[in-house]
Parts: structure tokens; sequence; C-alpha cells
């Protein structure tokens, strides 16, 4: 009909605008943004074609071109708040987010009963981090729109960073009750239910997940992430193998099927994957920390120090990075540099035993015995199980030629089911 009117009057601003909103409606932006621009051109001042080719541009992804065209309707409008809730969209798309909040709070200035506007505002302070806000606005849109399943799934969002953890569960529940196919509200009450180690609560959320959304990588990662928890190795490689087809970028399944070849002590293939996952995210620093493990555990000391050293670069400086750096510089008979490592650790914590076991596995690599005693008797102090430091503490007395108590101590340390495994 429209097309029909244009050929008759090709001046028609109503027809283009007509003819782009059926485009819209039919989820044909492109096409849209064409025809409102013809009525854009016809007449500079048609309000609504800047409204809805703003919309058109928005679902296209230019943001930029968008928020121009609600500029211009604004303009033209000052006071109708939708244009103001869809110009807060686009800034918080491009991550301008205090412009968000600002057209946001204005939308619901102009209308204090535009429920989505406090839904959309309390997205963005989620983002800034200002989760009482957020959960103001969420509640507020709740109580506007008690039957809207987004509010309550965004709530259980905040609730969930704030490790309020039966709050989040009851939020996502009510989402799912709304509506029994929100993908996301099952993925991650799914997530809350792992947090609490309620296993199979959260498998049966993920299964519902990937019966929802099956191509979607992060419900099987999510999903490999419990079976690890539950030692259920095979599914766990299974989940993250499939995930890594559905997303070969997928670094960090990469990295947690790396973290089950290492438990099944398949280190070669832990390896690949930890490099893997460090060529897609080169600063990835779980996967540098778990490649130097599996390095140390193949006895290839120099590789482990590299990949601690570059997790410290990265400014990761954990105790845990200095004291397994210290213990593989202890491996390859490099004392001076182990001991200023784990001096380094115990100077970031005082009460970390490991620390205190490696240095004095350094010391009695130096033979000064003296230094070596202290530590394991700091080690034992603060962990009276540190299986290794009475083994330790037995090679000192050994040394020393205190046959008694060196054997006491072996015993101490075999009956903590002490192995020489324990010093690899």
């Amino acid at each position: 009909m429209y097309t029909e009117a244009i050929k008759l009057n090709s001046n028609l601003s109503d027809a283009y605008f007509q003819r782009g909103y059926i485009y819209s409606y039919f989820n044909n932006p492109d096409r849209a943004v064409v025809e409102y621009s013809k009525a854009i051109k016809l007449n500079p001042n048609y309000v609504l074609a800047y409204l809805n080719r703003g919309c058109s541009y928005a679902e296209l992804e230019l943001y930029d071109m968008a928020i121009a065209d609600f500029n211009r309707f604004i303009e033209l409008e000052p006071n109708f708040y939708i244009t103001y809730k869809n110009r807060g969209r686009a800034y918080d798309k491009l991550k301008q987010y205090e412009a968000a909040i600002s057209d946001y709070t204005r939308a619901i200035e102009l209308n204090p009963n535009a429920a989505s506007a406090y839904n959309n505002r309390g997205v963005v302070y989620d983002k800034l981090k200002q989760y009482d806000a957020a959960i103001s606005d969420f509640t507020r849109a709740i109580e506007l729109k008690p039957n809207d399943a987004s509010a309550y799934y965004n709530r259980g969002v905040v609730y969930s960073n704030l490790n309020q953890y039966d709050a989040a569960i009851s939020d996502y529940t009510r989402a799912i009750e709304l509506n029994p196919n929100y993908a996301s509200a099952y993925n991650n009450r799914g997530n809350v239910y792992d947090d609490l180690k309620q296993y199979e609560a959260a498998i049966s959320d993920f299964n519902r997940f990937i019966e929802l959304n099956p191509n979607d990588a992060s419900a099987y990662y999510n999903r490999g992430n419990v079976y690890d928890d539950l030692k259920q190795h095979e599914a766990a490689i299974s989940d993250f193998t499939r995930a890594i087809e559905l997303n070969p970028n997928y670094a960090s399944a990469y990295n947690n099927r790396g973290n089950v070849y290492d438990d099944l002590k398949q280190y070669e293939a832990a390896i690949s994957d930890f490099t893997r996952a460090i060529e897609l995210k080169p600063n990835h620093e779980c996967a540098y920390r778990n490649r130097s493990k599996a390095y140390a555990r193949l006895g290839k000391y120099e590789a482990a120090i590299d990949d601690c050293s570059r997790d410290i670069i990265l400014g990761n400086e954990l105790v845990s990075n200095y004291n397994a750096r210290g213990w593989y510089y202890v491996k390859i008979e490099s004392y001076s540099r182990a001991i200023s490592d784990l001096n380094k650790a115990i100077e970031l914590d005082p009460d970390f035993a490991s620390a205190y076991d490696s240095r004095g596995w350094a010391y009695l690599g130096l033979k000064n015995y003296k230094a070596a005693l202290t530590d394991f008797n700091k080690a034992i102090e603060i962990d009276s199980e540190h299986k290794t430091s009475y083994y330790g503490r037995g090679k000192v007395y050994e040394a020393l030629g205190e046959k008694e108590k060196a054997d006491a101590d072996f015993t101490a340390a075999e009956k903590l089911g002490f192995t020489e495994e324990d010093l690899n």
C-alpha cells in the first residue's frame, strides 16, 4: 500500500515512514534506516522518524548514530521519556555510564511509573558496583511491574555479586516462575548452587540451560566446572571440549580442561591446553600459574620459573607465586635466588607455613643447618601437620648426627602420609 502511494507521490514522507515502520516490525533495521532517512529528507522535523531511525541504528549497534538521532528528537520534543530511555541504553552500550544514568533519571522524572527505566538504571548501577542503588532500582521496578522476570533476574545478579546467595536464588527462581524459558536465570542460579557446593542442583540448572541454548559454550563450560568439582573428570573434559568446539577462542575452557588433565597427571595434555589459553589471552595469569605447576611436575623447573616470573610481571605479586618460584629455585639448587623469593613470600604473609618450609630446604641445601632448623620449626609451629617440614627437619638432624631426633621426624612425616613425590 505504502509503496503504491510512493509511486503516485514520491514526496509523501509519511509513506516512507510507514514503510520504515514495517521493516522495523519485521526486524529489518537496515531497510528501515533507508526509509526513515527518506522521510527525514522530505521533512527535516519529522520527529518520530528520528526516534525510530535511532532505534534502528541501535539495533545495528551504530550507537553514536543512534544518539545523534535521539538528540535531534529531544530538540524537537524534549519531554518524551521513552527517548531518554533509548538514549540511555545507547550510552550504556558505549560504556558511558554516567550519561546513561542521567538519561534514565530524566526518563523517570518524566514518567515516575516507568518500570523499565528503573530496571535499566539498576543495570548500570550494577556495572558501576553501586549495588545498593541497583537493588533499590530493581525493587522499584518490581513494585511497578510485579510480573517482570528481568527485574527479578537483574536483582538476583546483584545479590550474586554480593554473595547473598539465598536472596539470589530466590530472585532467579521467581524469574524462572514468571518465564520458564529464561535460560540465563537457570545459568546464574546454577552458578550460585555451584558456589554453595549444591552440585546436583547446579547440574540440573545447567542441563536446563543447555536444553534452552544448546549452542551456548558457557553452558557447557559452567557444567564442566561442576563436574570438575565433583572429580568426574571425563564428564568435565567432555563439557570443556564441547565449549571449545562451540567457541574455539574460549581461553578459560582450555585453562580449566588443562586443570582436569593436570589432576589426571596427564601433564603434557595439560601444558598444551594452558599454552593455548595463553595464546588466546596473553595475560591469562591463571594459565601461566597452572602451566608452571605442570612443568614442575615434569621436572621442567626452568620453564616453571619462567611462567612464575611472567605471572609476577603481570602484577600478581602473590605469596603463592613467590613461594612456588622459590621452591623451583631450590629444585635447581639456585639457593640464593630461592631464599630471596621465599623472603618475599614471608614478608607478604608471615604465617605462610609452606614458605618457611621451602626456605628451610634452601638453607639445608646450603648446609646452613641452624637456619634450616629454625624455618622447619616455624613451619611446624604454624601447621602441625606440615609433613615435608618434619621430613626436612629430620634431614637436618640426620646431617647433624642426631639420629634419634631424625628418626622421630621421619616417622612423624610417614604417619602424615609423606612420600618423595611431595618434594616435586
